[in-house]
């Protein structure tokens, strides 16, 4: 069974259709990326895939677990998915361990020795070891986003979900998050990213696919999508992108 699961996902909000018949299926330790325009939907289907927007139609299913409003399923389904935004969402008043180590004390029961053990080797792999005590306000916005990724990885998901998760940094600090991520890659981490970054989408990716209008335009192995393009609106958007 796949770990990821999508059929015929349409979302609308009021009379937007964000999503139109998306289908999707994401294999155990598969990195596929999402590319395309804004507002094309690539967000709105990781916030699907991880329940923090349910469907309008069609049906989603992540590690076994359909995606539905409901306490006990989103509560299974949070365990299994982990996400990383654009922006870092952590907590000020918290230092970075503290800020890695929360959910599993506070949503698995985690012991605080074992918390803080987790913690510890969850920013030595994203090699932060040295800055557990730092304040969030201590870090740049490269370390935050990878205390961030820590903090997500420190409740054993099955899947990684990252929206965007470079776009709100400084350029000389993208490529130590990227890094980090190509780590992921390299250990079978499954993982769906969208990310505007097409060098590392055709150095990682199994697949690419290129998003517009809430349709899934394209997809296939990276070479072919992003240097070879078969459909029209695939060639205009990259070669926009290399406009710019």
């Amino acid at each position: 069974m796949s770990l990821v699961e999508v059929r015929n996902l349409h979302k609308r909000f009021g009379t937007l259709e964000v999503l139109r018949g998306v289908d999707l299926t994401v294999e155990p330790g598969e990195v596929v990326v999402f590319v395309g325009p804004s507002g094309c939907g690539k967000s709105t289907l990781l916030r699907c895939l991880c329940g923090l927007e349910m469907p309008t139609e069609g049906e989603v299913v992540v590690g076994g677990v359909p995606v539905r409003d409901e306490a006990k399923a989103l509560q299974a389904l949070h365990r299994r998915v982990g996400m990383v935004f654009q922006r870092f969402h952590l907590f000020p008043h918290l230092s970075a361990l503290d800020n890695v180590t929360l959910a599993p004390r506070k949503v698995l029961g985690m012991p605080d020795a074992e918390a803080e053990a987790l913690g510890r080797r969850m920013l030595e792999m994203v090699h932060l070891g040295e800055k557990a005590g730092a304040w969030p306000e201590q870090l740049s916005g490269g370390q935050q986003q990878r205390v961030a990724i820590a903090r997500a990885l420190a409740m054993k998901p099955e899947v990684m979900l990252f929206d965007e998760p470079t776009s709100a940094l400084d350029p000389e600090l993208v490529g130590e998050v990227l890094e980090v991520m190509r780590e992921l890659a390299r250990e079978g981490m499954t993982m769906c990213v969208v990310t505007h970054e097409m060098g590392f989408a055709e150095d990682v990716a199994h697949r690419v696919l290129f998003m517009d209008g809430g349709k899934v335009v394209e997809e296939g192995a990276p070479q072919q999508v992003l240097r070879e393009p078969k459909q029209p609106r695939t060639r205009e958007f990259l070669s926009r992108l290399l406009r710019r």
